[in-house]
């Protein structure tokens, strides 16, 4: 791991900016406010530039985590004209322990460029089960989510 692109995609990375955006999001969904559109797109937005700099910096392990993140928060980006309200508060855990996840993978690989993350064990545990996590919210959505029929107004 190089850690000057370590280094850089931290400059880039804000983990209160984003746990700020993130509880943001749970309050506007959670009361199906008006300005959920506009949060949940900013904050993907955010995650996919986030992705793509770790991309270019070669951290694939983050990229691979990132783009699993991407996914959970597609579902809210895609589906939020239709989401008004959420079963499975635990989609809000997912998504804030992956900002820890981030945070720590960061730190071991600025102390330690030359880590393999599988060897590990507990941070790699940490990884590939946020990474299910955020494959059952994909597959899984209406079990996290209430969906409402769309309205032909929104068209």
């Amino acid at each position: 791991m190089n850690i000057e692109a370590v280094e850089e995609f931290a400059s880039h990375f804000d983990k209160t900016g984003l746990e700020n955006r993130l509880l943001e999001m749970e309050g506007a969904l959670t009361r199906n406010t008006d300005d959920r559109t506009e949060i949940v797109q900013g904050l993907f937005r955010e995650i996919h530039s986030l992705k793509g700099t770790s991309g270019i910096l070669k951290l694939d392990p983050v990229t691979v985590f990132l783009h699993a993140y991407e996914d959970a928060l597609g579902v809210l980006s895609r589906s939020i004209h239709q989401i008004v309200g959420v079963k499975k508060n635990e989609v809000f855990d997912f998504f804030l322990q992956s900002l820890d996840l981030i945070e720590r993978m960061l730190i071991e690989f600025a102390n330690h460029p030359e880590t393999v993350l599988k060897d590990q064990k507990q941070l790699f545990s940490f990884y590939i089960r946020l990474i299910v996590e955020g494959r059952q919210i994909v597959n899984h959505e209406e079990d996290y989510f209430h969906f409402s029929a769309l309205s032909e107004d929104l068209f």
